[in-house]
């Protein structure tokens, strides 16, 4: 949970505060008092996305997680041809509504 929070914070200059609050917590409670009041942190919720943090390099090894060469992201060998019957109804059975969780 910790290595998404810069990805979800990005860019937002009144965030700093709240971002050292939540890599802090050492209880799932402290977690919960960050992100139940972060303007306590400074955090401004009504500040607008900042639009240059579109462009900010995420996750396997890029941007402000770890910093230096992004990681190529694949799928496994075979992934796309697993299941492309056309007559396999089990993707479709996937994307039902009423199969999905949450």
């Amino acid at each position: 949970m910790r290595k998404l929070i810069p990805c979800y914070l990005a860019g937002f200059s009144s965030a700093r505060q709240l971002q050292r609050r939540l890599f802090a917590a050492t209880s799932l409670a402290d977690w919960h008092a960050a992100a139940a009041d972060p303007e306590a942190c400074g955090f401004d919720p009504s500040e607008p996305y900042p639009v240059q943090a579109l462009r900010v390099a995420r996750l396997k090894g890029a941007g402000l997680v770890r910093g230096g060469a992004a990681q190529k992201v694949v799928l496994p060998p075979g992934w796309l041809e697993e299941g492309s019957d056309e007559d396999d109804d089990s993707l479709l059975e996937c994307l039902d509504e009423a199969s999905c969780e949450g």
